[in-house]
Parts: structure tokens; sequence; C-alpha cells
């Protein structure tokens, strides 16, 4: 394989023999044209577009990133990072300039006319650039990230990540009411921390009598389902209580009886959630069953609010807090509790604590 490329202005040719595979030559071609951007004798001069360019490749042709971590970064990036830094160099990156700009962002008018952008997109922008500039400080192109630590400015269409132990409980009654068996399934779901795309991607196979096994995720980029979760982490048993393995026993009795009077198939490793035709329900699909709630509640609830919910509520209750952390799948608490595994028997404590 052989190939050339312009790097800082000097035409590079590159060449290898002897891959076996075409995916084999396109990483070897990949990783070698990231190594010349970061030892070029100008490295020190990289660009933030330059640096993203092959860091982005790296990522996807080692499987490090999956589709939809791609396409996220890329979103991110092309949105809200490159057309400001793109021509920037990586060692000009400075905490202030970085700092005005995300207090710019949280006010500028929008294009759709609203004020600023939200907190949580400040924090995802500032992650994912922090994230590349971590990359950069191991190659030894920076020597420190600058912006490792921003004040991020509370964004003027701050989405609600709270909701009291009141609308939580009213929610949950109103949601025994106006679902049916089959969308109360995925509601009870979310209850317990689970993500979106993992309750899209429960199949049969996945639920028993005192747990349900997250393996399976279905987003919006991988629609037909992948055997691959958030982080390692994520793929775990999350104990459930009789009365919600009674809810899914209801709501999978539901779906066979969809997938039968349309012809199609149901089988172990089926999807439990299906819209009227039979198919694998839609990501908005869970969506438009909390919007219905909502607009009876009188106030906003969606997916990843119950997430917040169940460690908000759970973790007065738990005798070790990882235990909440290994329920939800999540990094966080792993961060700060390294040596700390939790119990089965305390996750199941937390789980009756609830009353789910």
């Amino acid at each position: 394989m052989a190939f050339k490329r312009t790097i800082m202005g000097v035409v590079n040719r590159f060449e290898r023999q002897g891959f076996e595979t075409k995916e084999d030559a396109a990483i070897w071609a990949d990783e070698t044209l990231r190594q010349a951007i970061l030892m070029n004798g100008k490295a020190k001069n990289v660009t933030v577009q330059e640096y993203y360019e092959a860091w982005s490749k790296k990522n996807i042709s080692t499987g490090r990133w999956a589709k939809d971590s791609e396409r996220t970064y890329g979103f991110i990036f092309r949105t809200y990072i490159l057309p400001r830094y793109k021509n920037i160099r990586l060692i000009d990156i400075n905490h202030q300039e970085f700092q005005n700009y995300l207090n710019w962002l949280a006010t500028v008018e929008r294009p759709n006319g609203l004020i600023g952008y939200s907190s949580s997109t400040l924090h995802t922008v500032h992650n994912m650039f922090s994230v590349l500039i971590n990359d950069a400080v191991q190659n030894e192109i920076v020597a420190v990230n600058k912006i490792k630590r921003m004040q991020i400015p509370s964004g003027q269409h701050k989405r609600n990540i709270e909701i009291s132990k009141g609308n939580y409980d009213k929610a949950i009654a109103l949601a025994r009411v106006m679902l049916s068996p089959l969308e109360l399934g995925a509601f009870y779901l979310s209850l317990y921390g689970l993500r979106h795309s993992e309750i899209l991607g429960m199949q049969f196979e996945s639920v028993h009598q005192d747990h349900v096994f997250v393996k399976m995720t279905r987003t919006k980029a991988v629609s037909e389902g992948q055997e691959k979760t958030k982080t390692d982490l994520s793929r775990r048993v999350v104990p459930i209580s009789l009365k919600t393995a009674n809810i899914l026993a209801a709501a999978m009795q539901y779906s066979k009886k969809v997938c039968e009077s349309t012809q199609h198939e149901c089988s172990p490793n089926s999807f439990i959630f299906v819209n009227d035709f039979g198919n694998p329900a839609g990501y908005g699909w869970i969506n438009k069953c909390f919007q219905r709630i909502s607009k009876k509640l009188g106030f906003y609830i969606y997916p990843h609010l119950m997430r917040h919910a169940f460690a908000t509520f759970a973790m007065p209750g738990a005798d070790d807090q990882k235990d909440v952390s290994n329920i939800l799948g999540h990094k966080n608490l792993e961060m700060t509790m390294a040596y700390d595994t939790g119990t089965k028997e305390g996750q199941r404590k937390v789980i009756n604590f609830l009353d789910l």
C-alpha cells in the first residue's frame, strides 16, 4: 500500500507491503498518518483540525468509538469546536479564551431565535474538546491540558434533571392507568435507571424473575441493535422486584400478540418493544409515552430524567453507594470508589427500598 499526504506544507510518501486484509492496511495507513502528523518536525504547530482528523480516524479504525460515539463527536466538533478553532494550533488553546467562548455560547442568539445553549450542551462541548487535548498531552504535543477545569455557565435553556418524589410517584400512578402493558414495561425499566437505548435493546431472553440482563442496545445510529453497551460497566445484571417482573411478563405477552397478529417471528432473542406493525420500536416511541404522561401530569418528564431520579432517590437509602452505581452501569462513582465493589445484597436492598 502506498499513499501521499501533505503535512505542514511538505509532501510525505508512505509505503508498506504484506498486509493480509484491506482492513489491516487501512488501520496501518490511519495510524501511520497520525504518527507522521504528531512526530513531524513541526508537530508543535499541529492545528485543532489536523489533530482531530487523525485522532478521530484512529478511534474509528480501532473500534474505540461505537457508531453513536462517532456521530456525536463528529457533530459536536463540526458544530461547536472546529468553526472557531480549526486553524488554531493546539499549543495556543488557552483557559481564558475558551472560558470566554463558553460564556458566549451561553448567551448567544441562536438561529431558531432562542438565547443561549443549555449547560448540558456546554458540558459536552467542554468534555469532548478536553478529551482530544488529553490525547495530545499523552502524545507530548502539548505539555498540559489548559481547559481541563472550566466554569460551565448556567445555560438559558437548561434541561430539567430534577423531579420531586411527589411528581415521581404521580408519574408512576398515571403510567399504570394511561399506558398499554407494553408501554408500561418500557416505563418501568426506565425507573431502574436503564438508558433509552438499553430499554429498546431489551430481548425476551434477558428478562428473568428477579433481574434483567442488559447486554444489547438499539440507538438512532444502530437501529438494528448491537451487543455493545455504552461502557464495559453498562453490561450488567439489574435486580427487579416481583411487581416489575409481572409488569414485564405482561409486556412480553402483549408484544407476542402484536407480532402474531402482524405475522412477525417472535423468538428468545427478539426485541420486546415493538410498534403496532410488529417492528422494533423506533427511538421516539418511548418519548411519546412520556409525553402523554407529561401532558396529564403538568410536568415534563423523559426517560433519562428517571435515571437521574433513580440515583437521587436511591442514594440516601443505600448502605453502599457503589451498589447504586452498579445498577446504573455508571462510571462516575467508580472514579471515586475504585476499590469498592459493592454487593448483590446491597443492590437488592436498594430496589426494595424504592418499592418499584
